[in-house]
Order: C-alpha cells, then structure tokens, then sequence
C-alpha cells in the first residue's frame, strides 16, 4: 500500500515500484523507518535496506524497491537535486570525494534525522502537509544532510548521482548473467574486450572475471542455504553439469554444494572478493 502527499509518499507491505523519473532533475531518496526494504534491478535482487537506514536513486537508475514484510514500511521523497543542493554545496565540490561504488550506497539514519522524519511522517499521517510546507522539508532535509553528514558520507549516499559511468554499470548488472565468457559480455555492450576490462576496472574498481565469480559465489551460496535443490541452484545459475557446480564451489568457496548447505564454511568462503588481483 501507499500513502502519498505530493512527492511524498509512505510505503508499505507488498509495494513494489520501479523508480525512473521522466523529468532528468528528479532523483528519489528512499528512508527505511521500520524493517526492511528488498533491492534490485532487472530481476534481481542485490541488497536489503534495514531500519534506520536510508539510499538515493538518480533518475538515471531503473530499480525496484519492495517491501515484503508487514511490519516493514519507508518514507520516499523526490528531489530536484541540483536546486536543494544550491547554498550548500556544489556539484564540484563533491567531486573530489567520489568514488566509484559497485552497489547501492547505503546511509546511516542519525538521530537528528530521524526526528526529523518522525515529525515528517506524522504530517503526513494527519494531511497537514501542504506544498509549501514540503517544499521546507525538502530543504531541511539538504540542512540535515550537511550539517549532520561529512562530504565524504555525502558524496559517497549521492554516488548515483555524480556516477558518470551509471549506463554502464546498469548494463552489467543486468546482462553479466547472460554472457558466458567476459568477451561474450563485452560484445554485448558493444565494446572491444581489451576496451571493456578497462572500463570495468574504472567502473568497479576490479577486473570483470573476479567481479562475476564473485556475484556467483554470492548467489549461489545464498540460494544454497535456502533449501534449493542442489542440481536446481546449478541449472538456475548456468552450470553445464553438476560435476562443473561442484568443482566451481569447492574452488571458489572451499566446500561441496552439500557442505555449504549444512553451514559447513571452507577455507575461502570469507577470504574470497572480487577486489583480488586489483
């Protein structure tokens, strides 16, 4: 369900919405206030938001945000970026302090905040909220983050937006389970292979082939504890046999399929990353 008052909105139990403004200077700023949020883009889910967090989505991104729980629910607000930014900071100024993310940037609630979004939540309960008081929330909101928050933390929440490699890297995200070799990928995207690995280590901060054995050790070892059948994790994630699943697993995560099942962790499960061989 949904409670909406202008451009801000309470979500709650089974909403599911996928976030691309038409207007370029919209940009949506997500706060879990109870639970937990799910994540993802195209099919997949990539991460879950708790309580007292919050994460910010440039209308260049085509996420989806659900919330499955019925105890769980999130404040939603769209910015017009560059215009709450003027005053405070400039888009130059944060530069500097950007890095490259491969995920969602996540942001601790503080608690200055959160009475702030206590009290905005209530407005919004009552319908007290009118277009001019929202339009102080927003800039309040900008205050919050400024006065509250490092540039660090700042640019690292609006890493989306100052992310001159957003097309790409939603490219990978929902393509690399499509490609069966980096060079299949990189032809996909249109790129020669020497031009895509360059690319990908200034994007993700690492060579592609780690990055993706990486999101497959993720995967697999997550479904794998759900109770999945073995050979279906297999099938489901491209494996050509399960003699090729199983080696991949003992390789890469240092147990069978079976032993990853029964929580048994080998000798590379927490060793292994996709920031190796950087």
């Amino acid at each position: 369900m949904e409670q909406q008052f202008g451009f801000i909105k309470r979500h709650t139990c089974h909403f599911m919405s996928r976030i691309h403004a038409a207007d370029s200077k919209e940009a949506t700023v997500v706060f879990v206030m109870e639970g937990r949020v799910i994540v993802g883009i195209g099919d997949k889910e990539i991460c879950t938001v708790y309580s007292g967090e919050m994460f910010f989505l440039s209308v260049k991104q085509n996420f989806f945000v659900e919330i499955k729980d019925e105890d769980s629910y999130a404040l939603s607000t769209v910015l017009d970026l560059k215009d709450c930014l003027n005053g405070y900071c400039s888009i130059e100024e944060l530069i500097p302090y950007y890095k490259p993310e491969p995920n969602l940037a996540i942001l601790k609630v503080k608690p200055r905040l959160r009475q702030y979004l206590l009290l905005l939540d209530g407005y919004l309960s009552d319908g007290y909220l009118s277009k001019e008081l929202m339009e102080v929330k927003k800039q309040e909101f900008i205050h919050h983050l400024f006065v509250y928050y490092s540039l660090e933390e700042i640019a690292s929440f609006l890493n989306p937006f100052l992310d001159k490699d957003l097309n790409f890297k939603e490219f990978v995200l929902v393509n690399y389970q499509k490609a069966n070799s980096v060079t299949e990928l990189a032809k996909m995207a249109n790129y020669s292979t020497s031009g895509f690995i360059k690319k990908f280590k200034r994007t993700f901060g690492c060579p592609p082939l780690n990055w993706i054995i990486a999101q497959r050790v993720s995967i697999v070892s997550k479904e794998l504890s759900t109770g999945k059948a073995i050979k279906e994790v297999a099938m489901d994630n491209g494996f050509s046999s399960y003699e090729h699943f199983c080696r991949f697993c003992k390789l890469y995560i240092g147990s069978t399929p079976a032993e990853i099942r029964t929580g048994k962790k080998g000798k590379r499960t927490e060793s292994w990353s996709y920031r190796r061989n950087r």
